[in-house]
């Protein structure tokens, strides 16, 4: 027991916090990224490719996709992983607060609009106005 005694007090654990969190190996990235799908990737190119606006329609997206990543944005089996993908890119959804189903009217379809979330509250419902505004080229709001 003394020689295990003697080479602990030579030790210097003057910088040594007990509540920082563990170091983050090579092998805790592997196992993060076991749970991203490619198509998280593939949709934060897109959103890249549309020089990471506040504010994106599916529409818009699906214009500036390619290939199999613009096959897999109009599949109607991929329409609900839509808004999951997008949140895990920082984007969520903005309700247009005047039309009971939330939907904003652009080019007359309804269509949800996704804004940052790193934006405030209203900082988001302001972007997305502007956006569903300019797409229409008119107002965006439906009286019900």
């Amino acid at each position: 027991m003394r020689p295990a005694v003697s080479s602990t007090s030579l030790l210097d654990i003057s910088s040594f916090n007990p509540k920082a969190p563990p170091p983050k190996t090579p092998a805790f990235w592997d196992i993060i990224n076991a749970n991203n799908a490619p198509e998280d990737a593939e949709l934060a190119d897109v959103l890249d490719a549309l020089g990471c606006p506040d504010a994106v329609t599916p529409k818009q997206l699906i214009a500036a996709a390619t290939g199999a990543t613009a096959e897999w944005l109009t599949a109607h089996r991929s329409r609900r992983s839509i808004p999951l993908r997008l949140e895990r890119c920082g984007y969520s959804q903005v309700r247009n607060k005047d039309a009971k189903d939330g939907y904003w009217l652009i080019d007359g379809t309804r269509q949800p609009v996704y804004a940052k979330t790193t934006l405030s509250e209203h900082e988001r419902y302001k972007v997305t106005v502007a956006l569903a505004d300019k797409l229409k080229g008119g107002t965006t709001r439906e009286r019900n």
